[in-house]
């Protein structure tokens, strides 16, 4: 291994495109490897929410603003660069509840997410159907979270990889990870179905197949796949302005003029069928949430296997017990969000050794164990 050596980033979706195209910009020499012949599955197949606050995770709200944020720069800096556009739509949330306990959670949820972000406001029913009137009759109270929105994930993932090749960074597909090759604490080479790489770092953000990979380096951390399935919608009977969430589901507009409806939340192994069994739990949800919606036509679907960490929150930062590994996985819902955060994070941390984002909380060190 040498300085000379390549930074190997495992995985060509969004995290791991973002890592490669940041570390790139720097002029750092980066070599990309993904499994498949065309990676991102996951991050193509998601609705491609960024939605910090109207999820209700404190954890990551501050960072999830930070990515929102960065998506204004960067929709247009990819746009300029390479002619792609990712279709950042932003559109603000509306959170339903759905029972008058959740409404009056709603009320103090509100309170909070208004310190870090002051255009949110509480909506009693008939506010909310006022501004959505696809909202149903079940809906007992809201809160309204403007500037948040979604992209195209197909598009973004395929724009930061062309961003990341303009900066001349290096992308093998179709080049699984069977290996590495150690020297002490010092992961020196990354070997593949085509070949090995000298690495003089080394970015594991394989999303849900990150574990097998983790394994092979003696750790052991549970992030498996959660399988997602989601409609897409069209016909609407009355427009749709904001992204609508609820317990039960969400949807969310898109720039072609489309409804995504989702996501079901199944523990299906790396089983990435659409089922019966899903379609119909996310058309049977729009009865108690959207009900208008139930006349719209099915125009398409998606499923994707979301990389689910064992307390739901992403890991990022150095491996422990490897000083040149990097771990970026396990965002879970949240790998669209998170991917300039995270990107930047990586690449901060093997360029100047720290990083000023709020990552800390975030750090490896707390779940992982010897494989």
């Amino acid at each position: 291994m040498s300085a000379q050596d390549p930074i190997v980033v495992i995985g060509a979706g969004a995290v791991g495109s973002a890592t490669a195209y940041e570390l790139a910009r720097r002029g750092r020499p980066t070599v990309v490897l993904e499994s498949l012949s065309d990676g991102g599955a996951t991050s193509a197949a998601s609705a491609g929410l960024i939605n910090p606050l109207s999820m209700f995770e404190p954890e990551l709200a501050e960072l999830g603003l930070i990515g929102m944020r960065l998506y204004d720069e960067w929709s247009a800096r990819l746009l300029k660069d390479v002619q792609i556009d990712i279709e950042w739509l932003k559109t603000g949330s509306i959170r339903i509840a759905l029972t008058d306990s959740e409404a009056k959670t709603f009320r103090e949820e509100a309170k909070r997410l208004k310190t870090l972000e002051p255009g949110v406001e509480p909506l009693s029913p008939d506010e909310a159907r006022k501004i959505e009137p696809l909202i149903g009759p079940n809906c007992r109270g809201a809160i309204l979270v403007p500037g948040e929105g979604n992209v195209s994930g197909l598009h973004l993932v395929r724009a930061l990889r062309a961003a990341a090749i303009l900066h001349g960074a290096e992308l093998y597909r179709g080049r699984p990870v069977v290996g590495f090759e150690t020297k002490g604490s010092t992961v020196t080479k990354v070997t593949s179905a085509g070949g090995s790489v000298q690495a003089s770092a080394v970015v594991l953000a394989a999303g849900a197949w990150a574990e097998p990979l983790l394994k092979n380096l003696g750790v052991q951390i549970g992030i498996k796949p959660v399988r997602g399935q989601l409609l897409i919608l069209a016909d609407a009977p009355k427009p749709l302005r904001h992204i609508l969430g609820s317990v039960l589901n969400y949807v969310a507009p898109k720039r072609n003029g489309t409804i995504t409806l989702g996501a079901t939340v199944e523990d299906a192994g790396f089983d990435l069928r659409a089922t019966a069994d899903g379609f119909a739990q996310l058309l049977g949800s729009l009865a108690a949430t959207y009900p208008a919606l139930g006349n719209a036509t099915v125009t398409g679907f998606t499923v994707g296997l979301r990389p689910g960490s064992p307390d739901g929150l992403p890991l990022i930062g150095r491996l422990p017990g490897y000083d040149n590994v990097y771990l970026a996985a396990g965002h879970y819902r949240h790998g669209i969000m998170l991917a300039p955060v995270t990107g930047i994070a990586i690449a901060d941390l093997i360029t100047e050794g720290r990083t000023t984002l709020p990552i800390e909380h975030l750090h490896p060190s707390r779940l992982v164990k010897d494989a």
